[in-house]
């Protein structure tokens, strides 16, 4: 007998052009509190400097022109008030043309914040052939300099930061001799120990083969003298971690993170579609690295992998106070350079033998309501609450985490919900009914934080239904209304339509509709997000992510969709051969933990 639940989700949204925007929402990248505008912006990296009444300090790399032009440089910057306001931007080189960028920055027990970033100091701008480079800013040299004073002014020095060659460097468009890398990895410590993850690259600008390397300091968080700082490049040898699968795929952007168990993790990004992933064994100190492999769901079996999906986009991961770690990511498989909207957000925890990650499903965390919205390049803030920082390349903002969607994200191992008591509930019924009264649905050209419908269904003798066959009908004769009916190939198809014509549907992808094939218990969940007007599935508690017939699990919708109500009444299952056994409709978005929720739950 096969068991199946439906939670549909619908949400009322539009895009940039909506007449009402989502101004209440925390997600929607306009709601951040702007931090700095310009013609080019990445990275704002922030410490809290607890000595200054937990002063936010954050550097970031600024061009008033383009990304990769000669005039690119560090700022720094600073917030007392929690990112509400900020000071003016200060260069870390106020007295040099040469393109400097893509800072990490950490700050020492006694105060003292440092700056690390890449510098073309030999103005290379011509590749040995002659012919002129397309960017000048991902070669030369790592330097730094430093602040005593909260990012008000910074050393009149600056200190290189030196890394030893290897094969990479030595073979690379210029035959070694100039270093070509870049890092976009926020400072990690770990037992008075700092390290950052970085790339080498063979053929300039980013092109393979590449290789994720880590830098390491063991005195820099005690040394009070800059000269006297020691500098290690790991792992030990003559190779960094290469992409799995190896060339010409690419391994680059990488993070590192120590674990408790005293080994290391890092992801990076690459052109397959997916995380990469290694573990440092503990007693290594990240000198040794295992094979590369890509990121898991803690869901994860070793009869079913289940990685994480990404583009050719940046991610950022960091551990915080409760011990459990977050990851941005874009849940998204294209293998280029775009598709960088919206972020998702998972949680995550260390896996059984203790040398790795496992993360959570995701919730959308940060958006842009054009699909071709960009946020990029962010770091987590944790300071009593936890925040984001990121850039759509000309503006940089910072976002509060919702912490309700938090606190449930960081429970969602264990979160179990009683859809009578999950709030927005208006409507339960079951198949043995032929009808019951439809609940007014939330219009969607007006938006408030969550507003949307949440429908759960429990089904069984799915794989006995025929293509066509409807699950939940509330269209009138015009056929306005929502409905959820059987696909082509035995796919769960969700749609509606509203007044003026306006629709919208999505069907769960082949991977998710194979195992709703699957003798047993399942549960399936739609999403109609009405922030960035997204829709997405949840089969078994697993966000459908495409699987592998599609680079992404979810669908754009369009943005002019109004008054979806239909019928008075909401016909169950007219001609379905499975059952409903059980159903509810909420006027509330569920998150994606909640969802999860009611299926631990069960039936």
């Amino acid at each position: 007998m096969l068991l199946i639940g439906l939670v549909l989700v619908l949400c009322a949204s539009c895009y940039s052009d909506s007449p009402s925007p989502p101004t209440q929402d925390p997600r929607y990248l306009s709601n951040g509190s702007e931090m700095l505008v310009s013609g080019y912006l990445d990275q704002p990296y922030c410490v809290v400097d607890a000595s200054r009444a937990r002063r936010w300090v954050c550097t970031i790399t600024q061009d008033s022109q383009h990304e990769g032009g000669q005039g690119e440089r560090v700022v720094s910057l600073f917030s007392s008030d929690k990112g509400k306001t900020w000071s003016h931007p200060l260069a870390l080189e106020p007295n040099t043309s040469l393109a400097n960028s893509y800072s990490t920055i950490l700050i020492t027990p006694a105060g003292r914040i440092y700056a690390i970033y890449n510098m073309n100091l030999d103005n290379v701008t011509m590749l040995p052939s002659g012919k002129p480079i397309s960017r000048s800013d991902e070669l030369g040299h790592f330097v730094m300099r430093y602040s005593d004073d909260g990012g008000e002014s910074w050393s009149s020095e600056r200190y290189e930061v030196p890394y030893r060659l290897t094969s990479i460097d030595e073979s690379n468009s210029w035959l070694g001799k100039v270093k070509i890398m870049w890092t976009v990895d926020q400072s990690k410590v770990h037992e008075g120990i700092l390290y950052f993850s970085f790339t080498k690259i063979g053929i300039y600008p980013q092109n393979a083969p590449e290789e994720v390397w880590f830098m390491r300091s063991e005195n820099i968080m005690t040394e009070e003298d800059p000269m006297k700082i020691k500098w290690d490049l790991l792992p030990e040898g003559d190779h960094g971690i290469p992409p799995p699968g190896g060339n010409p795929n690419i391994a680059e952007e990488g993070h590192i993170l120590p674990l408790s168990t005293g080994g290391f993790y890092a992801v990076f990004r690459t052109t397959q579609g997916y995380l990469g992933a290694s573990c440092s064994p503990a007693g290594m100190h990240a000198s040794h690295w295992n094979p590369p492999s890509f990121a898991e769901y803690w869901d994860s079996t070793p009869q079913k992998r289940l990685y994480l999906k990404n583009p050719r986009g940046p991610i950022t991961m960091k551990q915080f106070s409760n011990g459990m770690y977050l990851l941005l990511y874009y849940n998204n498989g294209e293998t280029g350079f775009t598709s960088r909207n919206p972020y998702w957000l998972s949680s995550g925890i260390l896996n059984s033998s203790g040398d790795g990650i496992l993360w959570s499903q995701p919730e959308i965390i940060l958006y842009e309501r054009d699909p071709s919205g960009r946020p990029g390049y962010p770091d987590f803030i944790e300071d009593e609450l936890i925040y984001i920082t990121e850039t759509q390349k000309t503006t940089a903002r910072v976002h509060q985490i919702d912490p309700h969607l938090l606190k449930l994200l960081f429970q969602q191992r264990t979160v179990k919900l009683n859809p009578m008591t999950t709030e927005g509930i208006v409507s339960t019924f079951n198949s043995t009914e032929d009808y019951t009264s439809s609940p007014r649905l939330p219009d969607f050209s007006q938006y408030k934080y969550r507003q949307g419908v949440t429908i759960d269904l429990w089904i069984e003798r799915h794989s006995n239904s025929s293509p066509g066959q409807k699950l939940l009908d509330s269209r009138n004769a015009e056929g306005q209304g929502i409905y959820v009916v059987v696909g082509a190939d035995h796919n769960i198809t969700v749609g509606m339509k509203d007044s003026s014509g306006n629709e919208a549907s999505h069907g769960t992808d082949s991977t998710c509709t194979a195992a709703l094939m699957v003798t047993g218990l399942h549960h399936i969940a739609v999403v109609i997000d009405n922030g960035p007007f997204l829709m997405y599935f949840i089969v078994d508690g697993l966000v459908c992510d495409g699987g592998r017939d599609a680079a992404v699990g979810f669908k754009w919708i369009t943005n002019s969709l109004s008054d979806i109500n239909g019928s008075p009444k909401l016909f169950t299952a007219p001609d379905y051969t499975g059952v409903i056994r059980l159903g509810h409709i909420y006027n509330v978005a569920l998150l994606t933990s909640e969802v999860i929720g009611l299926y631990r739950n069960g039936l």
